[in-house]
């Protein structure tokens, strides 16, 4: 366990930018939850640990405000457990957004292309 956190510990910082490296950053977070969890260290999943202090200042602060703001909007225990969940989901999300942007660029693309051989 000591092992997956130092791994993050020693991380860069994550760019909100860079999709891969956040997913990256996702995974690796939910193995630490997912291990404190089968060990029974359900302590360092709740509330705000020297980890999960760590673990937030990887991120990007135009990232953390969002998790403020989704946190607030109906009351949940802050913790890693509940911030690990959000990240995969934001990191899903914007996953989804990309593919949508490259499908959009590809039909004006092939648009285009159509329009140029009717002429």
């Amino acid at each position: 366990m000591q092992g997956y956190l130092a791994a993050i510990l020693r991380a860069s910082p994550v760019e909100e930018t860079n999709l891969k490296e956040l997913e990256i950053f996702s995974d690796r977070l939910t193995d630490v939850v997912v291990k404190l969890e089968d060990s029974d260290q359900h302590q360092g999943l709740t509330g705000v640990t020297a980890p999960y202090i760590a673990v937030q200042q990887k991120l990007p602060g135009s990232l953390l405000i969002e998790y403020q703001e989704w946190l607030h909007r109906k009351p949940r225990k802050d913790g890693l457990s509940v911030f690990s969940k959000w990240l995969r989901k934001q990191v899903v999300y914007r996953i989804d957004i990309e593919e949508v942007k490259e499908r959009t660029k590809k039909k004006i693309e092939d648009n285009i292309e159509t329009k140029k051989h009717e002429h």
